[in-house]
């Protein structure tokens, strides 16, 4: 049984490759690199499972129409 963390992982790499069955290579490595910002970002605890789901499957469409996708910019107080 994997812990919290490794299951987060595993979870969302069974969604990008699920995801990215109709990509190209370049769009798939877009895709594979914002699962790994979430990744890094689940580490320090900032995104939950359900947000980051939300964002992938959101994101496919949007590089699929040649966007440039980043995941969560902090946002700047004034």
């Amino acid at each position: 049984m994997t812990n919290g963390k490794g299951k987060f992982e595993e979870d969302l790499t069974i969604l990008v490759s699920r995801l990215s069955v109709d990509m190209n290579d370049a769009s798939r490595e877009k895709l594979c690199k914002l699962k790994n910002d979430l990744v890094e970002m689940q580490r320090v605890n900032v995104v939950k499972i359900n947000h980051s789901v939300m964002e992938l499957v959101c994101a496919k469409y949007l590089i699929l129409k040649s966007y440039d996708v980043q995941i969560e910019y902090p946002s700047v107080e004034s």
